[in-house]
């Protein structure tokens, strides 16, 4: 009566649906900025894989092909590149010497053999830098296990102490792996992947699981290039990551290997494809050869 029959018809016309949390129109969604990648430090995996925060990366390939040495030049030059701290949790190699070794030859791109101890001493400060490792205990003493809880919260102690941008999980199938009575390994794995993508997705850091495939890629004696849905307990790690990447050595008389990106959710993070590159065994180091799609 106060505002008369137009200002009724304005705010019938104008009303809006009563909210239901979970479900939302467009005009709901605040406006975000496109997601933002960043190189891999190597040219021609650029066209097939650019990493962005939050994502959640799976690696697989056989053992002894390389994966864990390729994933390490890959957190060398994020370091490089972009000054990112990496968190490492690799229980199957010790940190010293075998761990810290690697790093050393990687970052000095050669062998370190009759290196003066100045030099060792720059590439250990390097490593401090930019380097974080997670385990129950340096001196080798305790034998805990890991179960992913625990994990996830050094890591989430790496974010908030360190400021880590990547956590690489390397392998897997070293992780105590605490699945509730009435799961299967299979939605155990889906929870897993879930609370690492969580993760990735809260701190914005970049997670690396590298998993290993079942024996069925090497029946009768001969190997085949392990897939995705080859590793070992659930078809989950292909369907739930953002990049899944495959490490293959094809022929051990010549030092090149295939890197296969056979998954990318986003088409603004790269395309599926293969990447050749030589592997230099004295540094450890992956260097560019060619770049070849799968069509």
């Amino acid at each position: 009566m106060k505002h008369g029959p137009e200002a009724v018809a304005a705010v019938l016309s104008s009303a809006k649906p009563y909210p239901v949390r979970g479900l939302y129109r467009l005009a709901d969604y605040p406006e975000t900025e496109p997601v933002r990648t960043f190189s891999t430090g190597w040219s021609t995996v650029d066209l097939h894989l650019r990493l962005f925060a939050g994502e959640f990366m799976v690696i697989t390939g056989v053992p002894g092909e390389g994966k864990s040495t390729w994933i390490l030049n890959l957190v060398h030059n994020l370091a490089t590149q972009h000054g990112w701290q990496s968190a490492i949790f690799s229980p199957e190699m010790p940190t010293s010497p075998h761990l810290r070794d690697k790093l050393r030859r990687i970052i000095y791109g050669s062998s370190i053999e009759g290196l003066p101890g100045y030099r060792i001493a720059e590439l250990d400060a390097w490593i401090n830098d930019h380097f974080v490792f997670i385990d129950a205990d340096p001196t080798g003493r305790n034998d805990e296990e890991f179960d992913l809880d625990w994990l996830l919260d050094r890591a989430t102690d790496a974010v908030l102490r360190d400021g880590i941008k990547l956590l690489l999980i390397d392998p897997w199938n070293e992780i105590e792996h605490a699945r509730r009575r009435d799961e299967t390994t299979t939605e155990y794995v889906g929870r897993s992947i879930r609370a690492l993508k969580r993760f990735a997705r809260l701190y914005g850091v970049i997670v690396v699981v590298v998993a290993h495939p079942t024996k069925d890629v090497s029946r009768g004696g001969e190997y085949r290039r392990p897939t995705l849905y080859d590793i070992e307990s659930s078809a989950h790690w292909f369907n739930k990551c953002d990049h899944g990447v495959i490490i293959e050595w094809p022929e051990r008389v010549v030092p090149e290997s295939v890197i296969e990106v056979a998954k990318v959710r986003f088409p603004e993070s790269g395309r599926v494809g293969e990447v050749r590159m030589r592997f230099d065994e004295p540094s450890g180091r992956f260097e560019l050869l060619q770049s070849y799609t799968n069509g």
